[in-house]
């Protein structure tokens, strides 16, 4: 073979085995970064699942929250109807005193009214005899 053909071929061969070893750190490039991504990705799936699992805690937390609200609203509307019954057992256990407080309080007004005036006045008044 002739040494020019020889150099040529040296050197095209070279070229050759240059561009196959870049091939080869891009491919081995290519696949540490895959791996990177396929760990990434079970990082992201593992932590997915964290996720999910804490925001089932904080529904079932809410429901729990939920369920006392309930349960206490219940509660304060029983209290409720509870003092308001209490307050008309105590307005129809003291209506009979104040009805006679009040009968006694016209009593005296009454009374106080006709010390102040003439009693011929008054007995007229009271059965309705004109004054002469």
């Amino acid at each position: 073979m002739d040494q020019e053909l020889k150099a040529y071929l040296d050197e095209s061969f070279g070229r050759l085995q240059e561009q196959v070893n870049e091939n080869s750190r891009q491919i081995e490039g290519l696949r540490e970064e895959t791996r990177q991504l396929r760990e990434e990705t079970r990082e992201l799936r593992e932590e997915s699942r964290h996720t999910g699992i804490s925001v089932e805690a904080v529904r079932s937390d809410v429901r729990l929250i939920a369920e006392g609200l309930v349960g206490m609203s219940e509660r304060l509307e029983a209290f409720k109807i509870q003092v308001d019954k209490g307050f008309e057992d105590v307005k129809a256990s003291i209506a009979p005193a104040y009805r006679d407080l009040d009968r006694r309080v016209q009593w005296l007004e009454a009374r106080a009214e006709r010390q102040d005036r003439d009693v011929l006045e008054v007995v007229r008044e009271k059965f309705g005899i004109p004054k002469a």
